[in-house]
């Protein structure tokens, strides 16, 4: 990590003219993009759901199951499925440092509920594509790509906190957040300045490329590549990854959760909305079945499953623990 900070500087040391071009063009996002878009959502997203957590909401409790969420922190679903990201991460965080969840559940928590919102899907990436159900279609991978990570992160605690939180100012953290998510997409903006000036790479690659870097170039980029199904692929990789901009924009809005649950989330909604994605354009309906049926019953069933993927947690007499133990 040293080295590459000290070749950023380098660089812009060598050619600041790009650099500058580059921290512009994020400014200009921010302010013509970002801040309108995610600020007031952001905002009323931690006032909801700081009032709410703790409550058992009806209406959303059947989702809250299938999701595997602690009873009474439904209302977390709110900004994970609507708000885009990171306002999902934003208002896991806060319902932690407030005390109503615990550390590790807010951990796991961040591994599926910190997803793009149906605004920046349908607002940027669907005009990216012929077909008028494009946006739709690429929501029902991301929803499903963080259901099937539900399904294979490790059991979350039966209920949230109801008593003794910690009085926090919401609209404060609000603000911060936005902050720190404008500083990251400022710094990527200039990070990509100079591939974009050298390299100078072609169609899905290139796309590939700015997607895995910071998420919404690599949206921009995709009417580069010529095969609808091959952008269709990769928006649904994309649009479920998330980026490394927007893995810095959570570490930046979570300060004291580890990530290491996210990246894997990430990894699960992947590979799971690129499978998903590959059956629609394969119409391929019954093996789409197969897939949620093997999602729904294999993760509970398999006892060495935890134990081999989740860092070997120990047992105090120093076995690892299996699935079956630790339900």
């Amino acid at each position: 990590m040293g080295v590459l900070l000290a070749l950023g500087m380098l660089g812009m040391i060598l050619d600041g003219k790009t650099a500058m071009q580059g921290a512009s063009q994020g400014v200009e996002l921010c302010l013509t993009a970002v801040i309108p878009s995610l600020l007031p959502f952001l905002c009323l997203s931690m006032l909801l759901t700081a009032r709410l957590m703790g409550r058992k909401l009806r209406i959303l409790s059947p989702i809250g199951k299938l999701f595997g969420l602690p009873k009474g922190a439904e209302s977390l679903l709110i900004p994970a499925l609507l708000g885009g990201y990171p306002a999902g991460a934003a208002c896991v965080a806060q319902a932690v440092h407030r005390g109503q969840l615990k550390r590790r559940d807010g951990e796991i928590l961040l591994g599926f509920c910190n997803l793009p919102g149906p605004a920046f899907l349908f607002g940027i990436v669907a005009r990216q594509f012929a077909d008028p159900f494009a946006g739709a279609m690429l929501w029902f991978c991301a929803l499903f790509g963080a259901w099937a990570a539900s399904r294979l992160l490790p059991k979350r605690a039966d209920s949230a906190e109801t008593t003794g939180a910690t009085a926090t100012d919401p609209l404060g953290q609000a603000g911060a957040a936005m902050g720190k998510i404008c500083v990251t997409v400022i710094l990527f903006r200039t990070m990509l300045s100079f591939p974009d000036t050298y390299l100078r790479l072609d169609g899905p690659l290139q796309t590939a490329a700015a997607g895995f870097l910071e998420l919404t170039n690599g949206c921009c980029a995709l009417r580069s590549v010529p095969s609808e199904s091959v952008r269709f692929l990769l928006a649904a990789g994309m649009v479920s990854f998330g980026g490394v901009c927007v893995g810095m924009q959570t570490a930046f809005v979570c300060p004291g959760l580890g990530l290491r649950y996210y990246w894997l989330g990430k990894l699960f909604q992947t590979f799971f909305s690129l499978l998903l994605g590959w059956l629609i354009l394969r119409k391929a309906l019954f093996f789409m079945g197969i897939a949620m049926a093997v999602l729904i019953f294999l993760p509970r069933k398999v006892a060495f499953w935890s134990g081999r993927v989740y860092n070997g947690l120990k047992h105090p007499s120093g076995r690892k623990l299996c699935f079956s133990e630790r339900k």
